[in-house]
């Protein structure tokens, strides 16, 4: 029976049973609903309740005014829209619905909410008298003009729908719909008519949904996070490329952010007049981060290359014309052995070394640069060298087994390290990492077996010494009193002895 022909007391009546059933419905919400969908209620309860002030209204109207009908129809229409948005709701976002329907994408949840609103505006009108079909009926020129003039949005919407379906990307994955580079980025939403993608430079990007249905797709978040980046460098062709293979990927060995598994590789990709080109690729898991991590692996193969006297090959086309006799270079070179002897002050063992040995040792010691972050030395590894740090600042740390890692101190210029593996060879006791860029000086086993060999009395001078300072540092660890002397001499004894087997003194 249509509303219009039920009495004011009829239709409050019929009403009333329908409200019961919102009251009901929204019972049954609030407990299996839960989370930023409970928010959601709060539309069911508004219609619901604006309808039932609607009933209250429209009691005292006679009947043959033109009020009550439209009071009528805004309460059917509320009260329909009240129920079929809380069917909806516990059918799409209730703990019920999770365990036999999979979470669905928003396009679809507000199409739903759509269509909902739609029936129940369709539904009242047929209960007021009026016929939807009479609505829809006009020429078929209007028709086409409606159609044509919605393509687009049309189109847009289908293609959002598929794009939901398929799910090639989704939110927080980083796409690519263009062959520019430029048009990377991250999606931040789906609607029904676009998608919005910020890119790496923070510039958002609104793409039509029909666009992105033609055109091919690059997601770097799929199947997995983990994605492959390729740096270059050209390196000279007297340098074998199998040797600046191992300097590089062990360079990038404790690069933060390359990952290990997959584990880097170097490739020979062309000859050309700069030299060999090296094709290096390596994988990361953070796509948003790239650009970072592609500059660090290049700082790191840079400070590499440095350290073993490599130099990258500047372009043919690149003159550097410059004249210097001997004396310019016997004077830099001086100049370069006097900063090296300073810097060997800061050793207290080798202070009575003639000032000859110093000054050769000091010639035989190599400076090197290290990256922020870059290893110097691990923990357990051999070591023939000691280093003197010269400017810049190290991290110490140290592990024990299944634990993590922790720093003992931090250690800035004219602090040195690694002088028992240097004198004994033993393993590394600590793990060295440069906090910034680091410039050290390394005195490897080949000088110092000179200077003992010039000065066979040192050893003895540098094992006692060391001795005292393991003494006085332990004790102040312990907050004991120092070491019996004869316990220091004993251990200054089983140190030298340990100096002349390595040394063959």
């Amino acid at each position: 029976m249509p509303f219009a022909d039920l009495n004011p007391l009829e239709w409050t009546l019929y009403g009333g049973i329908e409200t019961i059933a919102g009251l009901i419905l929204i019972a049954l919400l609030l407990v299996f609903i839960s989370g930023p969908a409970r928010r959601k209620i709060r539309w069911v309860v508004l219609f619901l309740a604006i309808h039932v002030v609607l009933l209250a209204v429209r009691v005292p109207f006679p009947d043959d005014s033109a009020l009550p009908e439209v009071l009528r129809f805004l309460a059917h229409f509320l009260l329909l829209s009240s129920l079929g948005l809380g069917v909806f709701l516990l059918l799409t976002s209730s703990r019920l619905s999770r365990s036999f329907l999979p979470a669905l994408p928003q396009i679809f949840l507000d199409i739903g909410h759509s269509l909902v609103y739609a029936i129940a505006f369709l539904i009242a009108l047929g209960s007021s008298g009026v016929k939807p079909t009479e609505l829809f009926a006009g020429s078929a020129l209007l028709t086409a003009v409606v159609g044509l003039s919605l393509r687009d949005t049309l189109g847009n919407l289908f293609a959002g729908l598929a794009i939901q379906a398929q799910r090639p990307f989704e939110i927080g994955d980083w796409i690519q719909f263009n062959k520019e580079t430029t048009q990377i980025g991250q999606v931040v939403e789906i609607n029904w008519r676009a998608t919005k993608v910020v890119t790496q430079d923070k510039v958002e990007i609104i793409v039509p949904n029909g666009l992105l249905a033609q055109a091919p797709i690059i997601n770097y978040s799929r199947p997995t996070t983990t994605t492959r980046r390729t740096v270059y460098v050209h390196v000279p062709y007297e340098i074998p490329p199998l040797r600046v293979k191992e300097i590089i990927k062990a360079a990038l060995t404790d690069t933060p952010g390359v990952l290990t598994d997959p584990s880097p590789s170097i490739n020979t990709s062309g000859f050309d007049d700069r030299g060999v080109q090296l094709c290096v690729r390596f994988f990361i898991n953070d796509f948003s981060k790239r650009g970072r991590l592609e500059s660090a692996v290049r700082d790191r193969i840079w400070y590499a290359l440095v350290r073993h006297d490599i130099d990258i090959p500047i372009p043919p086309r690149a003159v550097h014309v410059s004249k210097a006799g001997r004396g310019a270079v016997s004077r830099r070179e001086e100049k370069r052995v006097a900063q090296q002897e300073r810097a060997l002050g800061y050793i207290d063992f080798f202070d009575h070394l003639p000032d000859a040995i110093r000054r050769r040792l000091a010639g035989r010691a190599q400076t090197r640069l290290y990256a922020e972050n870059e290893v110097i030395v691990h923990q357990g590894e051999k070591g023939e060298e000691l280093f003197i740090l010269l400017s810049g600042e190290v991290a110490v740390t140290v592990a024990q087994p299944g634990e993590d890692p922790v720093e003992l101190s931090r250690l800035k210029k004219g602090n040195f390290f690694g002088e028992m593996a240097a004198l004994t060879g033993e393993p590394r006791t600590a793990t060295v990492r440069a906090t910034r860029e680091c410039e050290l000086l390394a005195i490897g086993k080949a000088a110092l077996a000179e200077v003992f060999e010039s000065s066979p009395e040192l050893a003895e001078h540098v094992s006692q010494t060391i001795a005292r300072r393991q003494a006085n540092l332990n004790a102040l660890l312990s907050e004991h009193a120092p070491s019996h002397p004869q316990v220091v001499a004993e251990h200054s004894h089983r140190l030298l002895q340990r100096i002349k087997e390595f040394f063959s003194i």
